[in-house]
């Protein structure tokens, strides 16, 4: 078997070599070309699968290791009979976690401030429902849009779910939802100038999809005020990243929200037991290849009420994962490069390794456990 992947899939030779020849390269210097004697074509988000890419295969199988397809013709694939698999919620607990650190980060700096600010999520998805639950263990209030989801008949009596003008009266806006340009559920510049205008919300988080958000009508409400403040993972015209948005914006990462190791390497894993699936293989990962635990934590005894262990679990999340150091990175490279779209795709495929708290062990006391009975929404080992 002909296998085509892109480089930057982790464990992607470990993981199909066994099954065939495979070939791999950048994924965004994939072409027509190079697909000609292949049979599968392993992708991530940066690879637009088209009919242009498509005109001289005859692929079989089409993975890709995400959560999102808005980069993939599915009815084309359809058509032409090539099986497609993805990777829904791989990385949703890597996402909600940098929204958690993220607004950690804003809290201390004196921008949010959970006793007092609600925060809307866009998006009752994977990454919406992960966030929730986060939120909701530590006891920060939010709300919840998202209509088409209701259109379903879906019901959760735990959340609140809201209409969009009410969405954007909350202090804090997070963005989860796919990039959807048809009616009547579009969401291409679901945040722009008239949402910017009317909304309240003062802080904006944008770890979904960049065109989601209209970048130029958010630098002016940048400008407008000191008050308004801007997280963004994903940018309108990635990889080229506006230079004066990245001056303006509080903390800008380049498109790694869901890049913890057990986000990517999950993506390999779901994608690679669809392979094996649909060609009827053995779909075992070899023992290797599986995560060893990233930390051991132990909360004091003395911290016995839900506050006191809210904070020790955010003290984790620190030892783990700090979103300034993203973003510093980011600014050091995409303010001297010579060309900002090469050094944004470096960022990505340099990336250091990233763990998950959630992957954490942690110990604590019977009665801490007793105290704090959602603890097991930010940690599962207890």
């Amino acid at each position: 078997m002909r296998i085509l992947a892109d480089e930057n899939m982790p464990l992607v030779r470990e993981l199909f070599e066994a099954h065939g020849d495979i070939e791999l390269r950048p994924g965004r210097q994939i072409r027509a070309e190079h697909l000609h004697d292949k049979e599968v074509l392993l992708v991530r988000s940066v690879t637009r699968v088209d009919a242009e890419l498509l005109s001289e295969s005859a692929l079989k199988f089409v993975g890709s290791a995400t959560i999102g397809n808005d980069h993939i013709d599915r009815h084309l694939l359809q058509q032409r009979g090539i099986a497609f698999a993805n990777a829904p919620g791989c990385n949703a607990n890597a996402v909600a976690e940098y929204v958690i650190a993220c607004l950690d980060e804003m809290q201390r700096r004196g921008v949010f401030n959970p006793d007092q600010h609600a925060i809307a999520i866009i998006g009752y998805g994977n990454v919406g429902k992960r966030l929730a639950q986060k939120l909701l263990a530590l006891g920060w209030s939010f709300v919840v849009h998202d209509p088409p989801l209701l259109a379903t008949g879906f019901t959760d009596a735990s959340v609140r779910f809201v209409n969009k003008a009410e969405a954007l009266q909350a202090q804090v806006v997070s963005l989860h939802i796919p990039l959807q340009k048809q009616e009547p559920w579009s969401t291409r510049h679901w945040i722009g100038e008239a949402e910017l205008r009317d909304g309240k919300f003062h802080l904006l988080l944008n770890t979904c999809r960049g065109p989601v958000v209209d970048n130029q009508a958010l630098l002016q409400w940048l400008h407008a005020s000191s008050q308004h403040q801007a997280v963004l993972d994903v940018w309108e015209h990635e990889p080229n990243v506006d230079a004066d948005l990245l001056a303006k914006v509080a903390i800008a990462t380049p498109h790694i929200a869901g890049y913890s190791l057990e986000g990517k390497t999950n993506g390999s894993f779901a994608v690679y037991q669809a392979f094996c699936k649909h060609f009827a293989l053995s779909a075992d990962i070899p023992e290797h290849l599986q995560l060893p635990v990233p930390a051991r934590f132990a909360l004091p005894a003395t911290a016995v009420s839900a506050s006191q262990i809210n904070q020790q679990l955010l003290g984790f999340l620190r030892e783990l994962y700090l979103p300034t150091q993203d973003d510093r990175r980011m600014r050091e490279a995409l303010t001297t490069a010579d060309d900002v779209a090469v050094a944004f795709d470096l960022l990505r495929k340099q990336y250091p390794v990233r763990r998950e708290l959630y992957s954490a062990v942690i110990e604590a006391s019977a009665a801490i456990c007793a105290c704090y009975a959602n603890m097991a929404s930010m940690l599962p080992r207890v």
